[in-house]
């Protein structure tokens, strides 16, 4: 978070510290790692991005109470958020990933299928990462959404059709494909998220309700609300 070097900046937990040394909104500069993209299938930088709005996200009721009481920090936040926001928008697909090798081998074990699958889940993720941002942090109405839904959607059509959850993507696709439930609005998009959950819901042991359970609800809420049209306060989210 940026601030004024003559004054401490706000930490999370309300005291007076600085905010530089949470990991978590820290910016990073330097290379990408590989490894992010062949363990989850997404680049380092997106993972950090998502993490820092995590962050913020989860903390922003704890720093606005606090903040209430000085507006200069106030400010420092809200600063903190375009700052996210903007590197949000700016983010792009590194080049290895948005220009894959073409490889002969159909299976989808051959390089160029992962490598398709990286870089179509990676723009994925992007996607759901802006429908989060504006959800979470803004509580934005989700038919304003509905195209990054739709965007999210159709970059892991090619995602499920190869089985890339074989890949060990799984959480990356289910994370994506749950974000763009939570966001879709039209009947056409419920049923195209519902679809991808239905086929996550197929794959391995959940402890938890599945996904398409989880959706069902949150559906039901924003359906029993009135607000079809009109997006339920993310924090009624089942």
């Amino acid at each position: 978070m940026v601030g004024n070097p003559q004054r401490k900046d706000l930490s999370l937990d309300g005291t007076t510290s600085n905010v530089n040394n949470d990991i978590h909104l820290e910016t990073p500069n330097r290379a990408e790692n590989p490894l992010y993209s062949s363990i989850y299938g997404i680049p380092e930088s997106l993972m950090c991005l998502l993490s820092r709005i995590v962050a913020c996200a989860t903390e922003k009721n704890k720093l606005r109470k606090v903040a209430s009481f000085d507006a200069p920090p106030s400010d420092l936040l809200q600063k903190h958020l375009q700052t996210l926001e903007h590197e949000m928008w700016s983010w792009k697909i590194p080049t290895e990933l948005s220009q894959p090798e073409a490889h002969e081998s159909p299976g989808l074990a051959s390089e160029g299928d992962v490598d398709i699958i990286e870089a179509k889940l990676s723009g994925a993720m992007h996607q759901a990462v802006i429908i989060y941002f504006y959800r979470r942090v803004y509580d934005t109405d989700a038919m304003v959404l509905q195209e990054q839904a739709r965007k999210c959607l159709d970059a892991l059509q090619p995602c499920i059709d190869l089985k890339a959850r074989d890949q060990d993507f799984t959480t990356s696709i289910a994370w994506a494909a749950y974000v763009a439930a939570c966001g879709a609005v039209t009947t056409e998009l419920r049923d195209r998220a519902l679809a991808y959950l239905e086929a996550i819901d197929s794959q391995g042991v959940i402890l938890t309700p599945k996904p398409t359970v989880q959706i069902s609800k949150f559906w039901q809420k924003r359906l029993e609300r009135g607000l079809v049209a009109v997006g339920v306060p993310v924090s009624t989210a089942a």
